[in-house]
């Protein structure tokens, strides 16, 4: 069986990690959105006659000024009116069709999508569905095996240093000066240049290995 084939089959992914900040960033703000969804459908209310059936407030909260006056229009019998030939039909005043552009100056400059949010009593919520697709899209995996390899590579590393640290063997650089990290462990290893590749006219690779600085070790 080809290598890469049998790889590929026999990859799983690994957990890198869970962007907890983000996921709770997006439920603050499905909780504000949904706070100033309330506060406008409660205005959307005052508008009709008669209370509104959850299927219906959701219907004309998302369709905002346009759901409200097309729900007005089919409650009264006259859906395909044209909107100033309804509203003289129907007596609906000037002040209350302020009222119903007023009622989503609540939601201006607010960017949100209504499948987001479930109804309840007359009252929207942010749908534990949409939590959990912030979870799935804040959670990261590996994406293959070399992925998988970088991962554990990584882990190694920053266990090593942290231990390394715990134990004052990393020499700090001074502030704003990047250093390798052969220089900030001299203590523990050395660099070693091992080949120069030419990869064009005035550039080159430099391909370095680190092996432990002996003669420092042998007097910690």
């Amino acid at each position: 069986m080809n290598p890469l084939a049998k790889q590929k089959r026999d990859f799983k992914p690994e957990l890198i990690f869970t962007d907890k900040r983000w996921i709770h960033s997006k439920i603050s703000e499905g909780k504000l959105i949904e706070e100033k969804l309330n506060k406008a459908a409660a205005e959307v209310k005052k508008i009709f006659n008669s209370p509104l059936s959850d299927e219906e407030l959701k219907k004309v909260m998302s369709g905002k000024y346009a759901g409200v006056v097309s729900l007005l229009k089919e409650k009264a019998g006259f859906p395909q009116a044209e909107d100033e030939t309804f509203f003289k039909i129907a007596g609906i005043k000037p002040e209350k069709r302020k009222s119903i552009i007023e009622a989503f100056n609540k939601l201006v400059g607010i960017s949100y999508r209504m499948d987001e949010f479930e109804i309840k009593n007359g009252r929207f919520f942010l749908s534990q569905d949409s939590i959990e697709s912030y979870e799935k899209i804040a959670t990261y995996y590996t994406k293959s095996e070399k992925g998988n390899i970088a991962l554990k590579i990584a882990k190694n590393i920053c266990k090593e240093l942290n231990e390394a640290l715990e134990n004052g063997l990393i020499i700090y650089p001074s502030q704003g000066e990047r250093t390798a990290p052969s220089k900030a462990l001299n203590n523990l290893i050395n660099e070693k240049v091992v080949e120069v590749k030419k990869t064009g006219p005035v550039s080159e690779k430099i391909i370095v290995e680190y092996y432990p600085n002996y003669d420092k070790i042998r007097f910690i």
